[in-house]
């Protein structure tokens, strides 16, 4: 008679495994993304001096849908403000927008504020505009320098360096980064969705009343919490 039952209850958990199993895979994808998206922000500062704390927040997701099993996916991506990140992953040169101009690199004459960001008075635009403002050679470098003048609260020194393109190279393992945190949080999501879905129907509703299919659950509930 035990047998039997625990035969019984055998079946029915792998039947109702069987058919949430898209909701669970969906929801613990959309879950887990939430999750590497935050982690893999906060990871930003382990590869670079990050002076703006909105950059750990660069990063969003699209929701995995169970309507796409059996290939659901989520996506973590950048957020749009956040895109030029995107050279530091894969390596680049970035050229000025109309092709003629340059890109000006600022020195440590240029201070930021707190969240990172260069002052209207510093921008290159301003630094040219100055009586003692000028552009010349330094060893090979185009720099913006602004002369000394009379008054000696007046900075001198150079400001920018000016380059036709820049090399960016491969600095930030954001792949890595990513894949390490869906490692560690996706087993878990999954068998949080995978346990609430299947007890929704039955369990919750009285339905699935076998004893030991409830302590079964019970279980499995207790060891999922404990992982938390």
């Amino acid at each position: 008679m035990v047998a039997s039952t625990a035969e019984k209850v055998g079946s029915q958990l792998h039947a109702l495994r069987k058919k949430q199993m898209p909701f669970a895979t969906a929801a613990a994808l959309t879950k887990s993304a939430r999750h590497v998206s935050t982690d893999t922000g906060a990871a930003i500062g382990d590869h670079f001096k990050v002076r703006n704390k909105g950059l750990r927040k660069s990063f969003t997701f699209k929701r995995a849908e169970k309507k796409d099993w059996p290939k659901p996916r989520a996506i973590v991506h950048l957020k749009q403000r956040s895109e030029f990140m995107a050279d530091h992953a894969s390596g680049a040169t970035r050229k000025s927008r109309d092709g003629s101009s340059r890109l000006a690199v600022p020195t440590t004459l240029v201070r930021r504020t707190a969240t990172g960001r260069i002052t209207k008075a510093k921008k290159p635009r301003a630094i040219r505009n100055r009586k003692k403002a000028v552009v010349e050679d330094v060893n090979g470098t185009t720099v913006l320098r602004v002369r000394k003048g009379k008054r000696a609260k007046n900075q001198a020194g150079i400001f920018y360096t000016l380059h036709s393109r820049i090399k960016i190279r491969r600095s930030w393992p954001v792949e890595d980064d990513a894949s390490t945190s869906f490692a560690r949080r996706y087993p878990l999501e999954f068998d949080r969705a995978l346990l609430a879905a299947v007890k929704s129907p039955r369990v919750r509703a009285g339905r699935f009343t076998s004893g030991a299919g409830q302590a079964h659950w019970n279980k499995a509930n207790k060891a999922v919490r404990a992982a938390k």
